[in-house]
């Protein structure tokens, strides 16, 4: 194993701005997120994107929540 690496991330997301949601479970969802709207796939992408790349070499142990503020909001 010389010279390997191991590192763990996660990447805990939210429900997306898909379509085919009706009018009843957006207004839920947007209501318990934080920033009180839906995620775009593309963001949740870029965070997904982030964890792939190099840029995140030096990152291990992490758990990144690209959920809009669910797991903080508890109004």
């Amino acid at each position: 194993m010389a010279g390997r690496t191991n590192r763990s991330r996660t990447l805990s997301d939210t429900i997306t701005n898909a379509p085919g949601a009706g009018p009843e479970v957006l207004s839920f969802v947007e209501g318990i997120h934080a920033l009180k709207r839906m995620a775009r796939p593309e963001e949740i992408a870029h965070s997904a994107l982030y964890l792939a790349s190099e840029a995140s070499s030096f990152t291990t142990g992490l758990a990144l929540l690209a959920d809009g503020g669910v797991s903080i909001n508890r109004t």
